[in-house]
């Protein structure tokens, strides 16, 4: 198995942080999103997957930016932020006592919302007590 990796991008990081709680390593691949080679015709072959991004500079000539979804998805974003930090008032992460896949997924999420510009409101301190915890695990750092 083999990890098309890009540093910064949130999917490949899940993956990365999956495996380093697992202690499984893989060979990994770098593929540079910037200069789009992940539009490659040898790379869409691996991925015919969609980008929905519409605030960030990075996606400005490829696709159609609409500034009325990226305020309904940043509403959406903080509302559910709102139910996780309920969520964790009384829990150490996000599905119990357990750090999971939950987490994994949440911390990459709560990282490309800061990529983004959106960023953890300091009201929510559950969320920050749990997201300062989750990223200084060693393999948050994957």
């Amino acid at each position: 198995m083999k990890l098309y990796d890009f540093t910064s991008a949130p999917n490949p990081r899940r993956v990365r942080i999956f495996l380093a709680e697992k202690g499984v390593t893989v060979p990994l691949q770098q593929v540079d999103l910037f200069q789009g080679a992940n539009r490659s015709p040898e790379a869409l072959k691996r991925n015919i997957g969609s980008y929905f991004q519409h605030t960030h500079e990075i996606f400005k000539n490829r696709i159609r930016q609409l500034p009325a979804v990226a305020e309904a998805s940043r509403e959406t974003a903080l509302a559910r932020m709102r139910l996780i930090d309920g969520l964790i008032a009384e829990r150490r992460f996000i599905a119990g006592e357990r750090y999971t896949i939950a987490d994994i997924t949440a911390i990459v999420a709560f990282g490309l919302g800061e990529f983004a510009g959106l960023t953890i409101p300091s009201d929510m301190r559950n969320i920050s007590r749990w997201y300062a915890e989750v990223s200084a695990r060693p393999s948050a750092r994957a």
